[in-house]
């Protein structure tokens, strides 16, 4: 009974009636040398290693409240640690074995080659698809989508994990993700095929979620943020050529408003006097330009674009290299709010290095607002459209869609919604 004070801190004497203290069978204890006993703590602990991812600490914990709760007496610390070691050891194997089968002779190859193959003799080629994109830029943005083809033409996504805990799986994505590829060349065939398959089923929906990561920074730090700013520094610019223009338009509105005055007073309007006060040191030319000056800047209609948005096109070379990957790789989805915005993303590709697209080659649907004077030479006819205005409208749409998640990537973590692949295809679902 000494090894029971060190087991869990508990004192089984101290639970057991004083009348059968010197027997405890007699109170309906059960010792661990019974086979019965034994081969239900070794069930209890295999059917919990196999579903959970606790540390061994933990287990022997469960183990030791199993042994309390069905009025076991405890045995020696040493018994029930070799047991949980067992367990964890036995349920790892299972886990191997179970992915090793699952996965088909074309993808184990292709697994295979991914730890054996260098590129340029430095790093194999999971490495490679392990290194997640590191700045925000267009041909970053370009190399993350390259990635993302890479780990969909592996082919994980074939496999079928059911039966597999999800926890189980992470631990071993995890430990795939740290190791280093001569630690995974080391191991044994069925546990390096199954740590590279659950790294590579991870890469599939972290790289996504990269590039969409990569993505939202792109538009808030390299195209909305500068456009903003530039905007900002344009309108400072123009604050002195207005107020000269502000000056003019007022000193020629100050002689209007006195010659409304006499004439509210009944005075007789002598016109030729009044365009010669106008006249005067050159007022006309003034008038012309003050003009001229508010009319740039100063737009009168609420549909002329602002400035924000004409900024924003002259940065159209920042997006052109990735436009014609970006739908074709990443497995965007959408909302009913969102389906033509989603069809918008999808033909962009068609329209890089055109030199002339027709309205009738876009989703007219998604343009609005001051978008509509940048885009269409004339807003009600058709004819042709500036296809970089409308990539930018597009693109800008997009990024906020995202965050609403009325666009969003099937199957993400980060930008995906939860639950959305149990309505795909299903009747009446929103989802195209």
């Amino acid at each position: 009974m000494g090894a029971v004070a060190r087991c869990g801190a508990f004192d089984l004497r101290a639970s057991l009636p004083s009348s059968s203290t010197g027997c405890p069978s007699r109170a309906g204890y059960r010792r661990t040398s019974d086979p019965v006993v034994l081969g239900e703590l070794t069930g209890f602990l295999a059917a919990r290693t196999a579903t959970r991812t606790e540390r061994s600490t933990a287990a022997f914990d469960q183990a030791v409240a199993w042994l309390r709760r069905e009025k076991v007496l405890l045995p020696g610390v040493s018994l029930v640690t070799r047991l949980v070691a067992e367990a964890r050891a036995e349920a790892n194997e299972r886990l191997f074995s179970l992915l090793s089968d699952r996965v088909p002779s074309g993808l184990a190859s292709r697994l295979d080659a991914l730890v054996d193959s260098a590129v340029e003799g430095r790093v194999s080629g999971l490495e490679e698809l392990r290194r997640a994109p590191v700045r925000a830029s267009g041909p970053e943005m370009v190399k993350a989508l390259e990635r993302v083809g890479e780990v969909t033409a592996v082919g994980a996504s074939t496999v079928d994990l059911a039966g597999i805990a999800p926890g189980r799986l992470d631990v071993l994505t995890r430990h795939g993700r740290s190791t280093d590829e001569n630690t995974l060349r080391r191991m044994p065939e069925r546990r390096r095929r199954a740590t590279v398959f659950a790294t590579v089923a991870s890469l599939q929906v972290s790289s996504v979620d990269d590039v969409l990561d990569l993505f939202a920074v792109l538009m808030a730090t390299k195209l909305i943020g500068p456009a903003t700013r530039a905007a900002v520094k344009d309108q400072i610019r123009s604050l002195p050529a207005l107020r000269r223009a502000s000056v003019t338009l007022a000193s020629a509105a100050k002689v209007l408003l006195e010659v409304a005055e006499q004439d509210e007073q009944g005075k007789q309007i002598d016109a030729a006097a009044v365009w010669e006060l106008l006249r005067t040191e050159g007022m006309r030319e003034r008038l012309m330009k003050a003009v001229q000056v508010v009319e740039e800047f100063s737009p009168f209609d609420e549909d002329d674009p602002t400035l924000e948005q004409v900024e924003l096109v002259k940065r159209y070379a920042t997006v052109r290299p990735f436009l014609s990957m970006f739908a074709s790789t990443l497995p965007l989805r959408s909302t009913e709010a969102g389906a033509s915005l989603l069809q918008a993303v999808r033909g962009l590709g068609a329209l890089v290095g055109r030199k002339r697209v027709e309205r009738s080659e876009i989703v007219d649907d998604v343009v609005g607002g001051a978008w509509r004077r940048l885009i269409f030479s004339d807003p009600v006819a058709d004819g042709p459209v500036d296809h970089r205005a409308y990539t930018l409208c597009v693109l800008e749409g997009a990024h906020r869609a995202l965050r609403r998640r009325e666009l969003f990537a099937e199957g993400s973590t980060r930008w995906g919604i939860r639950g959305c692949s149990c309505l795909t295809g299903s009747p009446g679902s929103t989802f195209a």
